[in-house]
């Protein structure tokens, strides 16, 4: 039984979740079998201080769209890893600026080759799907920025205490 299947929408999020973090740990499981320490997970903080850097917790979370919290585990795990280092902001010494470290770009030397792969092998499951499966994540996405999903619940709860008053 598939209880987010029988769920549906209502647990759409808890279902792309899971999505998620299937894909991330089968791609560890090959990282691991090709000896490398790296995590599917650290990818888009790796990615994003290669782009700019430096940058702090805060910003990486606007960034990558992804809690303060899970930017934090993050960070220290790829820190314990030497894969990026730390340093306090210039102008607010409590705030901590990440950067990318010489081991993290020999990082992304090396696993270009293997991340070309996770591309080609995602394309294809995509495809084998018979879905255009990042349209649809953009096309959710695009709709929550014009209107948020908390907007829309907050309606439909007002919409239903009207038609139906205690």
């Amino acid at each position: 039984m598939d209880l987010f299947g029988e769920l549906g929408h209502l647990a759409l999020a808890s279902r792309l979740k899971r999505l998620g973090e299937l894909l991330q740990a089968q791609v560890s499981e090959v990282y691991a079998e090709q000896e490398e320490s790296f995590r599917a997970r650290w990818f888009p903080v790796l990615i994003a201080l290669h782009r700019t850097s430096p940058l702090s917790i805060v910003q990486l979370a606007a960034t990558l769209g992804l809690t303060h919290t899970a930017i934090a585990q993050i960070a220290q795990e790829m820190e314990g890893q030497g894969l990026i280092g730390s340093q306090p902001d210039p102008r607010d010494g409590r705030r901590r600026m990440l950067v990318l470290t010489a081991e993290g770009e020999a990082t992304i030397s090396r696993l270009q080759p293997f991340w070309e792969e996770v591309r080609a092998a995602t394309a294809e499951l995509v495809t084998e799907s018979g879905h255009d499966l990042l349209a649809a994540v953009a096309a959710v996405e695009e709709r929550l920025s014009v209107r948020p999903m908390d907007d829309r619940l907050r309606a439909r709860i007002v919409k239903k205490t009207k038609e139906n008053p205690s």
